[in-house]
């Protein structure tokens, strides 16, 4: 509550990294990029594939639904090489991120999240 998005919005550089609800994500991401940032999405606003799950899964429609097959999924420790130039990156939830990260180079790939 004390930063409000549109704030970032105005001061966000070349990445902006985005650790907030996925329903604010998708809404701020596409302002995000449209002002030429690349964006790091955490909350899971840009995971799943089909706009018909995210009602299910989030709980909200999704406003951007033509950025779900820009976005690269992956974590860009382990999948660099597959996340190159990508302006959207979504990153794997906590679970998977806490067990690729023991994994070394056997975590994401850079390819979409299964579901």
């Amino acid at each position: 509550d004390d930063f409000p998005p549109e704030l970032a919005v105005e001061k966000v550089g070349k990445v902006g990294e985005q650790l907030i609800t996925a329903d604010v994500s998708a809404d701020l991401a596409p302002r995000l990029l449209a002002k030429g940032a690349r964006v790091v999405d955490l909350s899971g606003a840009f995971r799943l594939a089909d706009p018909a799950a995210y009602p299910g899964w989030y709980g909200f429609t999704h406003p951007a639904p033509a950025l779900l097959a820009e976005a690269r999924y992956g974590l860009p420790e382990l999948a660099r090489a597959g996340l190159a130039g990508a302006r959207l990156v979504t990153n794997p939830g906590c679970y998977a991120t806490s067990i690729s990260s023991r994994a070394g180079s056997r975590g994401p790939t850079g390819s979409r999240s299964p579901r």
